[in-house]
C-alpha cells in the first residue's frame, strides 16, 4: 500500500498491522524507562496535595499580615494547578512538575511570594519538613521558584488575579481571568490554559500521549529538544502532535508519529506559514498584544507554532536559520525510518533506528566552540547559566551568517578530577561549526529566494594547489563575551571562557562513551601501520651475540610515540587547518584566550598560564608529529619496495609474452 493510499484510508478502522506496530512502539518506550512506577505516581499526588494545603495557609497569613479582618482571612484562598508534561500525562520518571499557584489580588509576587519575611511563601516553604532545596528566580521572564519536596522537583509559578476571593473550582479557560493581571501573571496563567486546550482538542487522549512520548524521546536522542537553544520545546511538540491527531482522528500512535515528521517538513508544510491548533481568536477589549504575521517582529519568524489561547503567541520565536535547517533534516530522516517501519511486511518491529542517538561530537570536518562557565557556588552558577545560555542563541544567529552552526541543546559538566586545583562549579556549552550549507541560502524568512549573506576569507599567500578558505569567528566570539560581561547582575567569580577546538582536541568526558573515538581510531591506525613497517624495514648487520630485539627497539619506540600522540601530524593553527575540502575555522588562539568575568573585579582576560595553553598544545602537537616521522619514512620505504616488485613482475611477464 502506498503512502497516499495509507493517508486516504483514515476513515477506516485501524488495521491489525497498525495495532501491532503501535504495541511494539509502546513496549519500546517502556524499555526506555519512560513510565513511572505506581509508587512514584502516588508520591507525586501526595506532595501536590500537601503543597495545596501549604499555599492556603500561606495566603491566610498574608491577609492577617496586611491587617484584614479575621473573617476575611478565614475566607482567603489560593489554589494550585499543574501544567506542562505532567498535566499532559507524558512526564518521565524523576521529571519535575510545573505548578501554578493562583492567589488573590492583595498577595503580591514581589512582596509575598518571594522574600525572606515570615509571611512570604519562600520562607514558609523553607520551614516545611521535607523541603530540601529552594531556588528563587524572581528576575526570569516567567518568575519561578524551584523546590524539591520529598524528592519531587517542582517549578512553582505565581499569578495574582484581580479578585479578592479565589474560588476553589476556579475555571482558567475564560479570558476574563486575565483581566487586570500583570504580564508575568498572564504568561503563567497561559501555561495552564494552553495545556488544557490541547487536551480538549485531541480526539483520543491515550493515542496523543503515546505519540507525544515517542516524539519527545526522538527529539532528546537526536539533539533537537530545547526551546532555549532554538529547537523544539515540550509545548511545541505537543501542539504539532495534537494537530496531527485532529487531522487523523482514527489513526493509532505509530501512524501519528510518522505523520508528524511527514507533514511538517518543508516538502509538505510551507514554512513560515503558522501552525494553529485552533482558529486564532482575539479579544480587543483586553488590549493584549497577539501574534500578527503582518507585524515586523512576527513577520521574521521562521517556524511559527502559535499557542491556542488568548493572547496568541509564537512559541518558537527562538528558532534560527541553522536550527530550523537541522530540524528539517531530522524530520526527513525520521519520516523515512517511520515509513520503512510501518510498511515493512515483517510482523516484528524494531523502533530503535528512529531513536538512534546523535553523534554530535563526531561530525566530519567540523570544529567546535566550547563555552566554559565558572561561578563560585551552585546558586551563582544557576543564575549565570541562565544568563549566558540566553546569550548563546544570539551568538548562533551571528555565526550562522558565516558558517553552519549546530548548538548542542544541553550543557555538560566535567568530572571533578578535571580541575583538581579549582573546585568551583563549571558548565560547558558546545557549538558545532562546519562549512556553510548551500541549502541555507535558498530561502529567506519570507520563503523567497535570498542572496548569500556570508563570505569566506581566503588565506593570503596561497599560490599553489587548491585555495584554502577559512571562516574567521574571532570577532563574533569577542563580541559575545563583551555582551555577557555587561550583565548588570554579574557577581565576583562569574567567568566565561570560549575556546575553539578540533574534534581530536575535545575532552573525553564530552563523549557519551567516555573517550574520544577519533583518537582511538588514530591510535589504532598508528599501531597497525607501525607493525608492517617495522617488519619490512631493512635490518642492519648485527655483531655476533647481539640481541635481535635491540635492533627493532627504535622502530617500536617510534611507532608507540606516533600511536600515543593525540592529533599527531595535525596543524595547531585553526586559521590554516583545513579538511579535505580546504575548509577551516578561524583563530583558535585569540578565541581561546578571550575570557570574561563580572564587573565586580575578576579578570577580563585569561591568565598567563591560560594564554600559554594553546602555545603549549601546539608544541606538543609538533613534538608528536616529529616523533611520528620515522614511521612515515618506513611506510614510504615499504611503498617504494612494493612498486619496485610490481615493476619487476611486469617486466618478467612482458619478457614471457615476447618469448
Amino acid at each position: 500500500m502506498s503512502l497516499d493510499q495509507f493517508r486516504a484510508k483514515d476513515t477506516d478502522t485501524a488495521t491489525e498491522l497498525e495495532s501491532l506496530r503501535t504495541q511494539h512502539l509502546q513496549k519500546y518506550l517502556q524499555s526506555q524507562g519512560l513510565y513511572e512506577s505506581t509508587e512514584e505516581a502516588q508520591l507525586r499526588e501526595e506532595v501536590l496535595g500537601h503543597l495545596d494545603q501549604i499555599v492556603k495557609e500561606w495566603v491566610r497569613g498574608v491577609a492577617r499580615h496586611l491587617g484584614l479582618s479575621e473573617s476575611v482571612a478565614q475566607e482567603a484562598n489560593a489554589t494550585i494547578f499543574t501544567f506542562g508534561s505532567y498535566r499532559l500525562g507524558v512526564h518521565a520518571p524523576g521529571a519535575d512538575i510545573d505548578v501554578l499557584c493562583v492567589g488573590p489580588q492583595y498577595a503580591k509576587r514581589e512582596h509575598h511570594f518571594f522574600g525572606s519575611q515570615p509571611y512570604c511563601l519562600e520562607q514558609v516553604l523553607a520551614g516545611v519538613p521535607g523541603v530540601q532545596e529552594i531556588t528563587a528566580v524572581a528576575e526570569a521572564y516567567v518568575p519561578v521558584m524551584k523546590i524539591k519536596f520529598k524528592g519531587v522537583e517542582m517549578d512553582v509559578l505565581y499569578a495574582s488575579l484581580a479578585q479578592f476571593l479565589i474560588p476553589e473550582n476556579l475555571d482558567l479557560s475564560h479570558n476574563s481571568v486575565l483581566r487586570g493581571c500583570d504580564e508575568q501573571s498572564v504568561r503563567s496563567l497561559n501555561g495552564c490554559r494552553v495545556t488544557d486546550t490541547i487536551l480538549r482538542s485531541v480526539p483520543d487522549v491515550s493515542t496523543f500521549r503515546l505519540a507525544l512520548k515517542a516524539v519527545k524521546l526522538w527529539a532528546e536522542k537526536r539533539g533537537v529538544y530545547s526551546n532555549v537553544s532554538g529547537y523544539l520545546g515540550g509545548v511545541n511538540m505537543a501542539l504539532l502532535v495534537a494537530k496531527i491527531c485532529k487531522w487523523y482522528p482514527r489513526k493509532l500512535a505509530c501512524t501519528i508519529v510518522m505523520m508528524v515528521f511527514m507533514h511538517f517538513t518543508t516538502k509538505y508544510w510551507r514554512w513560515p506559514d503558522a501552525v494553529h491548533l485552533v482558529p486564532q481568536k482575539d479579544d480587543p477589549s483586553m488590549g493584549l498584544p497577539v501574534w500578527n504575521p503582518m507585524d515586523d517582529r512576527d513577520r521574521k519568524s521562521l517556524m511559527p507554532i502559535i499557542t491556542p489561547v488568548y493572547p496568541a503567541m509564537n512559541s518558537t520565536h527562538n528558532v534560527t536559520r541553522c536550527t530550523m535547517f537541522v530540524m528539517m533534516q531530522e524530520f526527513e530522516r525520521a519520516f523515512e525510518i517511520c515509513k520503512s517501519i510501518l510498511f515493512s511486511p515483517r510482523n516484528t518491529t524494531d523502533w530503535s533506528p528512529l531513536f538512534e542517538p546523535l553523534a554530535f561530537f563526531e561530525v566530519p570536518k567540523a570544529f567546535y566552540v566550547l563555552i566554559e562557565l565558572i561561578a563560585n557556588n551552585s546558586g551563582d552558577m544557576e543564575k549565570w547559566d541562565g544568563w549566558v545560555r540566553s546569550r548563546v542563541r544570539h551568538l548562533v544567529r551571528v555565526l550562522e551568517e558565516h558558517a553552519n552552526v549546530r548548538p548542542f541543546p544541553e550543557s555538560k559538566s566535567a568530572p571533578s578530577e578535571e580541575h583538581p586545583e579549582d573546585s568551583r562549579p563549571r558548565k560547558y556549552y558546545f557549538l558545532c561549526i562546519t562549512k556553510r550549507s548551500p541549502q541555507l541560502d535558498e530561502v529567506n524568512p519570507n520563503g523567497m529566494t535570498a542572496p548569500k549573506t556570508y563570505s569566506l576569507q581566503r588565506n593570503a599567500g596561497a599560490t599553489q594547489g587548491p585555495a584554502k578558505t577559512s571562516i574567521n569567528i574571532t570577532q563574533p566570539i569577542r563580541n559575545f563575551t563583551e555582551q555577557v560581561r555587561a550583565w548588570k547582575d554579574a557577581r565576583e567569580g562569574m567567568e566565561v571562557r570560549p575556546l575553539v577546538k578540533r574534534q581530536a582536541d575535545l575532552p573525553a568526558w564530552a563523549f557519551p562513551q567516555g573517550y574520544n573515538p577519533l583518537l582511538r581510531r588514530k591510535q589504532a591506525a598508528g599501531t597497525a601501520d607501525a607493525a608492517p613497517a617495522a617488519a619490512a624495514a631493512p635490518q642492519p648487520t648485527k655483531p655476533a651475540g647481539a640481541s635481535s630485539a635491540g635492533a627493532s627497539a627504535p622502530v617500536a619506540a617510534a611507532g608507540a610515540a606516533a600511536a600515543a600522540a593525540p592529533g599527531a601530524g595535525m596543524s595547531a593553527e585553526v586559521t590554516t587547518a583545513s579538511g579535505a575540502d580546504g575548509e577551516g575555522v578561524g583563530d583558535s588562539t585569540s578565541a581561546g584566550n578571550v575570557a570574561a568575568t563580572g564587573p565586580t573585579g575578576a579578570a577580563a582576560t585569561a591568565s598567563p598560564a591560560q594564554s600559554a595553553q594553546p602555545v603549549l598544545e601546539s608544541r606538543q602537537l609538533s613534538a608528536a608529529a616529529a616523533a611520528a616521522q620515522p614511521s612515515r619514512v618506513l611506510r614510504q620505504h615499504q611503498q617504494q619496495q612494493q612498486q619496485q616488485q610490481e615493476q619487476e613482475q611486469q617486466q618478467q611477464q612482458q619478457q614471457r609474452v615476447d618469448a
